[in-house]
């Protein structure tokens, strides 16, 4: 259903066959910026007498409606923009009455990353023109993509790498592109991105060290464990934004367990609890190094230290710490 979207969009700008009115929403913030761009440049180029930009929850609805309504200059369209407006949940009136009205010599784009499927707006906007939801793509769309960026520049990458790569920056577009562009400068005329290529360029995202402590407190390496995580310390991230991620781990991997156990379809089971799909096959592996009786109680102790937190009984870094230890 996403490539289905992405095509129509892109054959839209692609052609030039613009519909009065865009609703971009979601929660991949590199594609919403990536096709905000995109809409401005197909539609007015570097004419700026032909673009108008709106962004935030007070943006005046009637110098809107004004923008939307100016005939283009030396055009046959106009492109006007308006991000996080917040209309999407509010529908105002108004704006509901416009949005049926906008004239054939104006595009509007709206972009927001929460709309109110259910309100007047919304549906107004589903009848007078297209949405499009653009969230985080899938692990085989996303490596489809992070493949095609590297094949531009004529660098190959195998299917084992990829997932390390991904493993490494997780699954956030802007990041995965500017790991790309580091790895294809440093490998300079390369074709093949290797394995220790990723291992000495690409920057460890946090949920990714956080797996890389899980895998060790698997092995039973404590004091590996206790390493990582003052490299993190070490990298000013927070405690309080990294036991989340712990607590998050250990779901994943009790989960993963009780499916292996019962026999079940890990890849199915991944899917409802919405685990992403480069990780299942390094979570199966990480399962095996628990007992189920031991990841219950890892999860137990985590929501005893998580209330801690919260009433202040213990300090956050010492929270994590007595997370790890528990034995």
């Amino acid at each position: 259903m996403k490539g289905m979207v992405l095509k129509n969009l892109n054959s839209d700008i692609q052609s030039g066959n613009f519909k009065s009115l865009y609703l971009l929403y979601g929660d991949e913030n590199y594609l919403l910026k990536s096709y905000k761009e995109t809409f401005k440049k197909a539609l007015s180029g570097d004419n700026e007498f032909n673009y108008e930009y709106f962004e935030g929850k007070h943006t005046d609805i009637d110098r809107f409606i004004d923008a939307v309504n100016t005939v283009p200059f030396m055009a046959d369209k106009r492109c006007i923009i308006a991000e996080d407006t917040g209309w999407f949940k509010s529908s105002p009136d108004k704006l509901v009455e416009f949005i049926t009205k906008i004239p054939q010599s104006s595009v509007v784009v709206f972009i927001d990353r929460e709309v109110d499927k259910r309100g007047r707006l919304y549906k107004k906007a589903a009848d007078a023109g297209y949405i499009a939801e653009l969230n985080s793509l899938d692990a085989v769309s996303l490596k489809k993509w992070a493949a095609g960026i590297l094949a531009k520049n004529g660098k190959k990458i195998t299917v084992s790498d990829m997932d390390l790569f991904l493993n490494y920056t997780g699954s956030d577009m802007e990041r995965i592109k500017n790991e790309l562009e580091k790895l294809t400068a440093y490998i300079g005329d390369e074709e093949v991105i290797k394995r220790s290529d990723i291992e000495n360029i690409v920057t460890v995202n946090i949920e990714g060290r956080v797996f890389k402590m899980i895998e060790a407190l698997a092995s039973k390496r404590i004091n590996e464990t206790m390493g990582l995580y003052k490299d993190l310390l070490a990298l000013k991230e927070e405690p309080r934004k990294i036991f989340p991620l712990i607590v998050r781990q250990f779901n994943w991997l009790l989960i993963i367990k009780e499916a292996l156990n019962e026999g079940g379809d890990i890849d199915k089971v991944a899917k409802v609890f919405q685990i992403p799909q480069f990780l299942v096959l390094k979570l199966k592996k990480q399962a095996k190094g628990f007992e189920t009786a031991e990841l219950e109680k890892y999860l137990k102790r985590c929501i005893e230290i998580e209330e801690s937190m919260k009433t202040g009984d213990i300090p956050d870094r010492l929270a994590v710490e007595l997370m790890i230890a528990v034995q």
